[in-house]
């Protein structure tokens, strides 16, 4: 990347291009792609879109060229000061990438994961998921992280929160990454995994043997099994069948 991004995260998200056109995607403080992978093949990186000084790509998803991403700066609040967080999302649903105008309802807090919805084409649809419980992120005494996971369906016009309420609610706990699978919506959480509708609002368990321990990654193999990385418990996979 020539001449280099001036604010990636420490671990930077980079994502090859889910239609599967050969194209490569990565996030520092710019939105850069290479149409011919990771390495440096005629055509290289390039830069499609800026997030802003200071800012730096925290999740990202595309699907041939249409996509999400998500960025924050300063990242950390609580680790340096109390002040200063800022987070959004850049999106491009086919009118190239902008800045979207989050509303006021959409929390203000990290965000951590992004998926598009493949049954649309449009590239409208999509989802969030949320993390950060650092005491600026916290907004009540019973309820510190409020909305995990967030479904859009108008290009990032409007949120809906479908972490549910009840007894089948997800567990209230940083959400840390999202993957579509069919008709099933699973998320990865500091307390293991979970799964619901495409809709959200009722959540259960993936699987009985994985841990309740922190989860910070979700991948599809194509041999159809979901693999769910943990911080210190090694990697985990479940076939999709097992999701239903």
């Amino acid at each position: 990347m020539a001449p280099g991004d001036p604010l990636p995260q420490f671990i930077a998200p980079i994502f090859a291009d889910r239609s599967g056109n050969g194209a490569t995607w990565a996030g520092g403080e710019f939105l850069w792609t290479s149409p011919a992978g990771v390495g440096t093949k005629p055509g290289g990186w390039s830069q499609v879109a800026d997030t802003g000084a200071g800012h730096s790509i925290s999740a990202l998803d595309v699907r041939a060229g249409k996509g999400y991403a998500a960025w924050c700066g300063p990242c950390w609040p609580g680790y340096v000061s109390e002040t200063g967080f800022a987070r959004g999302l850049i999106a491009n649903t086919g009118a190239g990438w902008k800045q979207l105008t989050l509303p006021a309802s959409f929390p203000n807090r990290y965000i951590s994961g992004v998926a598009l919805d493949p049954a649309d084409a449009s590239g409208k649809t999509a989802y969030v998921t949320l993390s950060g419980y650092a005491r600026h992120w916290m907004v009540g005494p019973v309820d510190p992280g409020v909305g995990h996971v967030y479904r859009t369906t108008d290009g990032g016009g409007s949120w809906t929160d479908i972490s549910g309420t009840g007894a089948g609610r997800l567990v209230d706990a940083p959400a840390n990454d999202v993957e579509i699978v069919g008709n099933r919506l699973v998320v990865a959480t500091d307390v293991g995994v979970y799964v619901s509708g495409l809709t959200g609002g009722t959540w259960s368990r993936v699987g009985s043997g994985l841990p309740n321990v922190i989860t910070v990654d979700l991948s599809v193999t194509p041999d159809g099994r979901l693999l769910a990385a943990t911080h210190g418990r090694g990697l985990w996979a479940i076939p999709l069948s097992g999701l239903s």
